[in-house]
């Protein structure tokens, strides 16, 4: 490794999740910390060039391409969209209005979002596309990977052998599914340790959030008989500071509601709220309401069908994806309460 020291590297970002998730219109949580990391090292020209893989080496973007595409994902989450007002209004008025009054429930999804979807593609296309051939990987320079994009494939970071003068730091969210094989299936539990074997062949550093992971991961590393290496531990901050109005109104009037928010998956254990709702709802039909905000992930099917089929959670319970960050701090902060029954969470 180089001897020049950290503060005065130049540093490569890896754009290619960033650029993968343009067509996505609902968000997951890495996708909002890679784009906090992308955003801050652009915002503060520290980012030499942007990285995107390619097939044989990898296609890198200049600094003020990188800062483009950057800047072009955060706009995605910007409350600009013809449409997302009205959607989101009419989403606090279902919420806020009493249960069996017939109002018409809203689409889980607004319209602009959809509509949004093919100038979000051809962006995609010309990620992708996109190779600046005048560029090279500064020697010494600091190759950061945030979201684990295809570690899968190792053929994808083999160029990393043919240069040791590199620092390579890769951020690991958790390692839930070496500890709870149970809520993952069986293929994306054999795609987790490829992504850690990839992780751990090529990283000279880590980044984690907590010091539990800090914990986690160096017993991971010494299980394996992985050589010792610098974690740096530093939480997040939020992905959602500065959104929403200046100033926090209070808790709006009309019908109670809370909130979940999380990709529908086994881990995050949806289907321990969605029983306490039903029975709630049984018990009294003026219940309040609940707000699931994220997109339907794996191993769902008995959380799909009590979200699709039971008559009790019809009126009471609201799926939303795609939020804009703005309307996401206000739809929190007209809530009661955000719950989080999640066996086990990274962040």
């Amino acid at each position: 490794m180089a001897t020049l020291p950290t503060r005065l590297r130049p540093i490569v970002f890896d754009l290619t999740h960033l650029v993968s998730r343009l067509p996505k219109v609902a968000t997951s949580g890495i996708d909002r910390i890679d784009l906090a990391y992308a955003t801050y090292f652009a915002a503060r020209g520290r980012m030499a060039a942007g990285l995107h893989y390619g097939l044989t080496r990898p296609h890198l973007y200049s600094p003020d391409e990188a800062r483009n595409a950057v800047s072009f994902a955060a706009s995605l989450w910007a409350k600009d969209e013809a449409g997302r007002e009205t959607h989101f209004a009419e989403v606090r008025e279902w919420l806020a209005s009493q249960p069996g009054n017939r109002r018409a429930k809203p689409a889980s999804l607004s319209p602009s979002g959809v509509r949004s979807r093919w100038r979000r593609r051809l962006r995609l296309a010309k990620g992708r596309l996109l190779n600046n051939r005048s560029l090279s990987v500064p020697e010494g320079a600091i190759y950061l990977n945030v979201a684990q994009h295809l570690f899968e494939h190792p053929m994808f970071f083999r160029w990393l052998k043919s240069r040791p003068d590199l620092c390579c730091v890769f951020m690991i969210h958790d390692l839930l599914p070496l500890d709870y094989p149970e809520f993952f299936s069986r293929s994306n539990f054999a795609i987790f340790q490829r992504r850690m074997n990839t992780a751990f062949l090529y990283a000279n550093a880590f980044i984690v959030s907590t010091a539990a992971i800090q914990s986690r991961l160096e017993r991971e590393l010494q299980a394996r008989g992985g050589r010792p290496r610098p974690i740096w531990r530093h939480a997040f901050p939020s992905p959602l500071e500065g959104q929403g109005r200046a100033t926090p109104t209070k808790t709006p009037p009309g019908h109670p509601y809370f909130v979940m928010l999380g990709t529908i998956e086994p881990r995050k254990n949806h289907l321990l709220l969605l029983h306490l709702w039903r029975a709630l709802v049984r018990a009294d039909s003026n219940a309040p309401r609940l707000a699931l905000v994220g997109v339907r992930g794996w191993e769902n099917e008995q959380v799909a069908d009590m979200l699709d089929r039971s008559p009790a959670l019809r009126d009471h319970v609201l799926e939303l994806r795609g939020l804009a960050s703005a309307d996401l701090v206000e739809l929190l902060r007209g809530s009661r309460a955000l719950l989080m029954p999640s066996f086990d969470e990274g962040y």
